[in-house]
């Protein structure tokens, strides 16, 4: 399963994880996902199962209490685990029934290793830790344009194919958020704008906001909320965002030198013209307006002498947001 996302060519990506209804984005047209323009996130029946004290097909000694964001998937046969020993980088855990360990997706740094717990009955698991942000999944190497495959499921894949069984693609789940039951994602490149725009209502609960940010040329990747840098990398970085963050403000993915121009609003110098388009905009201020442009003076900046086309620097923005408990006859769940 790939996320689709919202519009155009990106640098962010929103993660949102919901209960209840979808997330509405504003001034986009979406591609629904799952009947919206949401992941469905849902439970492994096995965590159903444990918080029923019910008997049950319950893998043996899964790490509920360490898993954050997962993706998972049960196959109809039973595993030979020697099959699979080999696409582990370190292996944490190994019975007879189970083996726990990190799996390296192929050209991340070790850090990117994701957990994957397989058992004998079938069960597929991959996850980051609780502590590791939601925006930590999307594979930036296997992103083309209009969807974006996760690190989770390419290793889900790759350990499917050594067990020797189909893989059906995958479902999501938030371990530390058992309430959510939606996915929601957005995501920018500064090829094509370096802004973009995001309402989020204020009747669902936001668990976490988190963020992602790829350099994929010469210069830094660098991060603005407001104007002021909150990121930068010469490599990968991810990491949260707080409750402010989301309310009002303009994001920014910015290459360190130069903003790569917009085609509705290039500036006499060929720079980026600088809107107020908010992730998540006044209800005062039409959407759109412009506020600060960026080289209304080009004298007096920086662009001015630099030629704007600094490309490929990658950003995503995940924010994972439930809404509250469905009150008592109230249908949860629903698109």
């Amino acid at each position: 399963m790939s996320f689709h996302l919202l519009r155009r060519p990106m640098s962010w990506v929103i993660l949102l994880s919901l209960t209840l209804a979808t997330l509405s984005f504003s001034g986009r047209s979406a591609a629904p996902a799952s009947g919206d323009n949401a992941i469905r996130l849902t439970a492994p029946s096995f965590v159903a199962i444990a918080n029923a004290q019910e008997e049950g097909d319950t893998p043996t000694a899964f790490p509920q209490d360490e898993a954050g964001i997962s993706a998972y998937f049960h196959a109809s046969n039973a595993i030979n685990l020697s099959d699979v020993r080999s696409i582990y980088r370190v292996i944490e855990a190994e019975t007879s029934d189970y083996i726990i360990g990190s799996v390296p997706p192929a050209n991340y740094p070790e850090r990117f290793d994701v957990h994957v717990y397989i058992h004998r009955s079938g069960w597929f698991l991959a996850y980051y830790l609780a502590a590791d942000p939601a925006a930590k999944i999307f594979d930036w190497h296997a992103y083309t344009s209009g969807s974006i495959p996760t690190l989770l499921e390419n290793v889900l894949a790759v350990a499917a194919n050594a067990a020797g069984v189909s893989y059906p693609g995958a479902t999501y789940y938030d371990f530390r958020f058992p309430n959510a039951n939606r996915l929601l994602l957005a995501a920018e490149d500064n090829r094509n704008g370096s802004q973009f725009q995001v309402n989020l209502p204020g009747s669902y609960a936001y668990y976490e906001r988190s963020w992602s940010l790829r350099r994929a040329g010469e210069q830094d990747a660098h991060l603005k909320l407001d104007g002021v840098e909150i990121a930068a990398t010469a490599g990968y970085a991810d990491g949260t965002l707080t409750a402010s963050h989301c309310r009002y403000h303009t994001f920014e993915v910015w290459n360190g030198t130069t903003y790569w121009p917009t085609p509705a609003s290039p500036s006499s110098t060929g720079c980026h013209d600088e809107r107020a388009l908010s992730d998540f905009p006044d209800p005062a201020r039409p959407v759109g307006a412009a506020v600060r442009p960026a080289c209304a003076q080009p004298e007096r900046h920086h662009c001015q002498q630099r030629r704007c086309g600094a490309r490929n620097r990658r950003q995503s923005i995940s924010n994972p947001m439930r809404l509250p408990p469905a009150s008592p006859g109230s249908q949860r769940g629903a698109a």
